[in-house]
């Protein structure tokens, strides 16, 4: 069994799902902006929770968490579909994402 499987916390909700993330991330070093935390905000309908800057490149990738049964919103769907978006569902899709880099 992994590292992460062992020590990861239970996960419930889309924020947990984030905050878990957001730190796996930054601990490999990844830039990280949140855009959203849970809260209704004034960015335009759509708009990923999270942009992640890549360490040594000049790229971003826009995420978007969702839980297994979370539903992307049709704004959120039309960035999905352009591939402007990458969709998190669990810690296991966060590691997926990190090591596509290595």
């Amino acid at each position: 069994m992994s590292y992460y499987k062992q020590h990861a916390r239970k996960i419930d909700t889309e924020k947990d799902l984030q905050r878990e993330s957001v730190g796996i991330l930054r601990q490999c070093g990844f830039a990280v902006c949140i855009t959203s935390n849970g809260k209704k905000t004034s960015n335009s309908k759509g708009t990923p929770d999270t942009f992640v800057f890549i360490p040594g490149r000049k790229r971003w990738f826009a995420l978007e968490f969702k839980t297994e049964e979370g539903e992307l919103s049709k704004e959120q769907q039309m960035l999905f579909d352009m591939g402007a978006t990458v969709v998190i569902r669990s810690v296991e899709d966060t590691h997926q994402f990190i090591k596509s880099f290595a």
